[in-house]
Order: structure tokens, then sequence, then C-alpha cells
């Protein structure tokens, strides 16, 4: 029951934010940078989601992704690409499922832009309307597919790395800014 309930929430989650994920972590073992700050809670301003980030091995994060009461853990990392800091994200497998259905469970990477500046975590998910826009004009510089009218970028590390070097200064290529601050923090 657990699982539907995160299904739930990673399907609202990718419907409101026309998220765009990858098949290949946008990252190599060279690419991980530690950062020790981002490490704790962050919310959003109406407190209507929490990310918590703990510090795991190998400069990684276990980080619970709470919206609506609802968690989801997923596995994140700090990367480093040129100028520009993103976020890794993964999710962890759910626990107490069959290998039957583990065998169908594919999970996929989300990319971040990501800025901290002391008690402020902002991230940015790439627009889906303007990658939509560049695969419609067969402009778009990334392997990709569409699966279930869901762009997912599939080409290897190296080409996404790349791409989102390349996207990373164009403001209509990423969303939103979203700032979190830590809890208890007056913007």
């Amino acid at each position: 029951m657990k699982f539907w309930k995160l299904a739930l929430v990673a399907a609202g989650l990718i419907a409101a934010t026309g998220c765009v994920v990858t098949r290949h972590p946008i990252y190599t073992a060279k690419d991980v940078i530690d950062l020790p700050g981002l490490a704790g809670t962050w919310i959003d301003e109406k407190e209507e989601t929490r990310w918590v980030f703990q510090a795991a091995k190998d400069k990684a994060f276990d980080l619970t992704y709470t919206e609506k009461g609802l968690d989801g853990t997923f596995e994140a990392r700090a990367v480093r690409l040129g100028e520009y800091v993103f976020l890794d994200v993964y999710p962890k497998a759910p626990e107490k499922m069959n290998d039957f259905y583990l065998m169908h469970f594919l999970p996929v990477h989300t990319a971040f832009l990501a800025s901290l500046d002391g008690d402020r975590l902002t991230l940015s998910l790439p627009n889906v309307n303007w990658m939509e826009k560049q695969e419609q004009a067969k402009k778009l510089k990334a392997a990709h597919e569409k699966w279930d009218d869901r762009l997912v970028l599939t080409g290897p590390t190296a080409e996404l790395q790349k791409f989102l070097i390349q996207i990373a200064p164009n403001k209509d290529a990423f969303g939103d800014r979203e700032k979190y601050p830590r809890p208890g923090l007056i913007l």
C-alpha cells in the first residue's frame, strides 16, 4: 500500500511539473562533489513540501521528499558540471515488493539546477515546455524518447552533461527557481 501512495505522489509531481527525466545519471564519480551544507531540512515558503537530506557514503545523500503528507525516498548527489551545480535525484526501490514487481520498476534520474546560499536552497527543473518546443522543432540536442507523453532523455552520461552545461545559462530552458529555506527562516 505504501508504494501506491508513493506512486501517486510521483505521478502528481510529474503531472504538475511536466518533469523531464533522464535514463542515465548525469554524473560520473569524478563529477560528484561534497556539499555538506545540503544536509538538513528544506521547506517551501508555504510549508507544503519538505526535502530532508541526510549525508550517506561516497558523497551521496539519502533524500526524503514529503508532499501532502506522503514521503518518497531517493538517493541524491551534488554534481559539478562546468561552472554549474546540479542535483541528480534517483528513486530508491520500494521496500517489501516481490521480485516480479521490482523487475517492472523502471526508475529514472531527475536533474535539478541547484544553488546553495547559506540557509537557502534553490532548485530548478528543466522546463518541459521549452524542451518540447525544441523537440518539435527538431532542435533538441540530446537523445530522447517520448514515453507516455513524457520526454525522457536517453543519451549516455557524457552527452547529458554536455547538454546540461549548454542549456544551463538559458533562463528559458529551466523552470521557476524554487526557493527552499531551512525551517524557521524568514525570507
